[in-house]
């Protein structure tokens, strides 16, 4: 009888075992960290919806990086490519944050359900965009279908949101489950019974076309793998942590910013740590020879001191904008200015992410790709 061979595994990091392990999984208990110390700590949930909205993308380190790619005379040049790149990455921009704003000080449901949404699409597709660069084409590996390895992170993101939304409505009697600025109020969500007779049925058949998804990714990565190729395990790590990711959302907290504070810290540490290896890779290429990209140096310890700077910041930023809630308090005229004015630079981040990271333009593509995958592992 003919012994099956046993299959093969590598161990193909991304940026390399500490960088990726400090970046994309250690954030998990930072973000569990900041959970416990609001729930004991703190009662202003105003506060914590500014500190959360911060997370989400409009904290200064976090903006500062989108706003980086304008200090590139090469990101200039094709930004003024084009009439409509001069309007989606000069123009667009402007008219996002003072929109976001009108709409925060005239109807202000519409404009957060919109950005809580814009906030989840652009949590899954950074993990999407990442979970791509693990995988490697031209190598042994075995690589699901692109299409349903999205489909099983877009579909359990949107069973998890939906869960959220099933259990404000279900749970609590007034808006503060959905969000925390008291003079905002989501009674057509939390009071109208034909809501949740419409939603559990829509939730319980994605949820279950979500399993079907994931029962058949993994079918076909066993197919992968009888075919003798290899099973990257930090690939699959990624992927189970993108399915994963907003699952705090639907079970944890009392209201939005609870509840999507650890994917979303998750995510900042994240962006960071994309953004510091692509400047640092393209500002170390001039003096390498043409093909050497220099990688991350390993054990240099670089890697542990930024995953604690960024801890640090995000403190940091939590204070700040804790000192901002505390002064606005009291005042709802102010408190939707200032959350307009937060979430109108979360939205201009979110645009120009997409297309600053938009890989199917090959300008986009050359001026990124080579410089993330230049310290791509493999062991």
């Amino acid at each position: 009888m003919q012994q099956a061979l046993p299959k093969p595994v590598k161990f193909a990091w991304l940026f390399g075992a500490r960088t990726d392990l400090l970046f994309f999984y250690a954030p998990i208990l930072f973000g569990c960290l900041l959970l416990a110390g609001e729930q004991s700590m703190l009662s202003s949930s105003a506060l914590w919806a500014i500190v959360l909205l911060n997370a989400l993308g409009a904290g200064p380190f976090h903006q500062g990086a989108t706003w980086l790619s304008y200090f590139d005379p090469r990101n200039r040049a094709e930004f003024n490519a084009t009439p409509l790149k001069r309007f989606v990455f000069f123009a667009a921009p402007l008219l996002i944050f003072f929109g976001t704003i009108a709409g925060m000080m005239i109807y202000p449901l519409a404009a957060i359900l919109i950005f809580f949404a814009w906030s989840l699409q652009h949590i899954v597709s950074q993990n999407i965009g990442i979970l791509l660069l693990y995988h490697n084409h031209d190598s042994d590996e075995a690589v699901v279908d692109r299409r349903l390895e999205i489909r099983t992170q877009v579909m359990s993101a949107l069973t998890f949101g939906l869960l959220f939304f099933y259990r404000a409505m279900f749970e609590s009697a007034h808006h503060e489950i959905l969000v925390s600025a008291p003079q905002i109020q989501l009674s057509p969500f939390t009071t109208t019974v034909v809501w949740l007779s419409y939603l559990l049925p829509l939730v319980a058949a994605i949820g279950l076309y979500t399993a079907w998804s994931i029962g058949k990714y993994f079918y076909e990565l066993n197919c992968r793998l009888q075919e003798g190729k290899a099973l990257n395990v930090p690939a699959l790590m990624f992927w189970v942590y993108s399915i994963a990711s907003l699952l705090p959302l639907a079970m944890l907290g009392k209201s939005f910013e609870e509840g999507n504070l650890i994917p979303s810290t998750v995510h900042w540490f994240q962006y960071i740590v994309i953004n510091y290896v692509l400047v640092k890779n393209k500002s170390g290429i001039s003096s390498v020879a043409a093909g050497g990209i220099p990688p991350i140096p390993a054990g240099s310890g670089r890697s542990t001191r930024l995953f604690f700077l960024v801890g640090l910041l995000a403190v940091v930023c939590v204070m700040g904008t804790s000192l901002a809630a505390v002064a606005a308090g009291g005042q709802p005229k102010l408190q939707q200015l200032l959350i307009g004015i937060v979430m109108g630079f979360g939205g201009v981040h979110y645009f120009l992410d997409a297309y600053l990271w938009r890989f199917r333009e090959p300008s986009r593509r050359q001026a990124v790709l080579p410089y993330l995958l230049a310290a791509r592992t493999k062991t």
